[in-house]
Formats: C-alpha cells, sequence, structure tokens
C-alpha cells in the first residue's frame, strides 16, 4: 500500500540511473520489504504475465482528431513508441492520403518505412500478417520490446473497419489493452476473445509488425 521515504529515495535514484545510462524510462520499478532486491528493468517482458507497450501517448493525447484518422493514430503511436518523435495526425494523414473513407494498410506500411529511415532507423520489419499465426504470449512480447511497435487492423464491434494501438496483455485476464482513439480517447480492455471475433469478421491480415533495429 505504500513505500518508506527511505525506500522511495532508493527507487528514485535507481529510476534517474536507469535514465542516465539508457536515455529512456524504465519499464517499471520493484521494490519489496528488502531494500536490497529494489530494482530496474530492461527486459522486454514487463512480467511472466502482463506485457506493456514502454512509451505511447497516453491522456488527452490518445483521442484520434477526426473519425476517420484511427490510422494515422495508429502509425503516430507506432511512431511514438520507437522513435520518441511526434508527427500530428494531420501530417500523418497527407503522407498516407487519408480521406474519409480512412486509410490504406500499405499505405501505413510505406508511411513508417519512409518516416523510420529518414530518422536514422534500420527497418528489419514491416508488414500487416494474420492475428491468428501468433500466439497472445508471443504478442505480448512485442508490444513490450521497445523495438517493436504493432499496430491493430479489426471489425470493431462487428460493425467498421478501425485500426488501433494496443498498450498491454494480460495472460491471466486474457486481455489485451487498448488506446482506444474514440470516443474521446480511453482506455479500453478487451478479451481475448472478443479480439480474435473482431479480428476474424474479416478476409484481411489484423496485425501490424513494425521491428527497427
Amino acid at each position: 500500500d505504500y513505500v518508506t521515504y527511505s525506500t522511495y529515495l532508493a527507487m528514485l535514484k535507481k529510476y534517474s540511473d536507469f535514465i542516465a545510462k539508457n536515455s529512456r524510462q524504465p519499464s517499471y520499478i520493484s521494490t519489496s520489504t528488502n531494500t536490497t532486491n529494489n530494482t530496474t528493468t530492461d527486459s522486454t517482458v514487463t512480467t511472466k504475465n502482463c506485457y506493456s507497450s514502454p512509451r505511447w501517448f497516453s491522456g488527452s493525447e490518445i483521442v484520434q482528431d477526426t473519425l476517420y484518422y484511427c490510422g494515422c493514430n495508429t502509425v503516430q503511436q507506432i511512431l511514438k513508441e520507437l522513435t520518441d518523435i511526434f508527427y500530428s495526425e494531420k501530417s500523418l494523414a497527407r503522407i498516407m492520403g487519408t480521406t474519409t473513407s480512412g486509410t490504406e494498410p500499405n499505405e501505413m506500411v510505406s508511411c513508417l518505412k519512409k518516416l523510420l529511415k529518414n530518422n536514422g532507423y534500420t527497418v528489419k520489419n514491416c508488414k500487416w500478417v494474420y492475428l491468428s499465426d501468433y500466439t497472445w504470449d508471443s504478442i505480448g512480447k512485442m508490444i513490450a520490446d521497445p523495438k517493436i511497435g504493432i499496430g491493430l487492423h479489426s471489425v470493431y464491434k462487428l460493425r467498421w473497419g478501425h485500426y488501433e494501438y494496443p498498450i498491454k496483455l494480460c495472460k491471466s485476464s486474457e486481455t489485451i489493452t487498448i488506446a482506444q482513439g474514440l470516443s474521446g480517447g480511453y482506455i479500453q480492455n478487451r478479451s481475448f476473445k472478443t479480439m480474435k471475433s473482431y479480428a476474424n469478421a474479416a478476409s484481411y491480415p489484423s496485425l501490424l509488425i513494425v521491428e527497427v533495429a
């Protein structure tokens, strides 16, 4: 429920040291009643059960700027995770040729490859694949990996196509958490069963994997 002030200071020092060494925030800081066990982690696996994205736009920045900018919003989040560079959704829409009908999946791939290369990154992988070809554990590990960004394209609520950015996956509760750009932006927990139904409702690949060196 709480930590002592001395434990807080020890955790704060580890946090500051980690940032100074790695130029980014740690995935988490843990502590216990034995303060010698306080640790930070650079692991791609947040825990054995849950995996979380290391960096993403949160709060009011989750919301997509228009109803048809979900593709732009997803690309924006992936670029944030991989590069910590901000691109406005409007600028991404111009690059991808986004219209009121949305964004084409291939245009998202082309845009990500272009912007990543322009910023000095080597793109190892950037493609759409089928969600069913991957285990939940492998998807979770990709969510947590700072060098891999993923996006989803599925039939949201079994009614319309929608791009989304996942920020967390927990195996014990069988949930995947979405930084949902709709309805003013909010955090949405979704069961594996529901996610599968959204993904399987369309014939197109629904998992975008972007990996940099």
